[in-house]
């Protein structure tokens, strides 16, 4: 059981290095926003460009391409993001007038979500990186000799 607990938090923390690395380009212009009286931008240019539909691609490709190379299946459910995501990632840039509540909105979801499927694809990648606990196979061992001798 706490073997289990250890591949959610080694997910976890491999997840959150690799979202602050994609991300960093994002969070530096934050900052530059934020500290520059004189900059022109703002943070819903960020949701304009579609930034966040294309960081959503990528966690969702990466966590189909992990979760198909361990399972040697295909997560259909990914496989909608990025093409939703792509999809609204075109809409955004060929709108003459973008609604950027919907493209905030939609943009953020679809980014959450895809973060949870990444995750869900480092667990799996940890789970089968690491070799079985050799005490739960002597303990089966254990098990079938007993049922054996009765």
């Amino acid at each position: 059981m706490l073997g289990d607990r250890n591949f959610y938090w080694s997910a976890f923390w491999e997840t959150l290095v690799i979202l602050v690395l994609t991300i960093l380009p994002t969070i530096f212009i934050f900052f530059s926003i934020v500290f520059d009286q004189e900059s022109t931008k703002t943070f819903s240019d960020f949701y304009k460009s579609g930034e966040f539909f294309l960081y959503s691609v990528s966690f969702s490709s990466s966590g189909l391409l992990v979760y198909r190379s361990i399972k040697k299946g295909i997560s259909y459910f990914a496989l909608v993001i990025i093409i939703l995501s792509s999809v609204a990632y075109m809409v955004t840039l060929n709108a003459k007038r973008p609604n950027l509540e919907i493209i905030t909105k939609c943009s953020i979801f679809s980014f959450f979500i895809s973060l949870i499927i990444f995750y869900c694809a480092q667990v799996v990648s940890n789970r089968n990186s690491h070799p079985p606990d050799p005490r739960d196979y002597r303990l089966n061992e254990q098990d079938t000799i007993e049922q054996g001798l009765y």
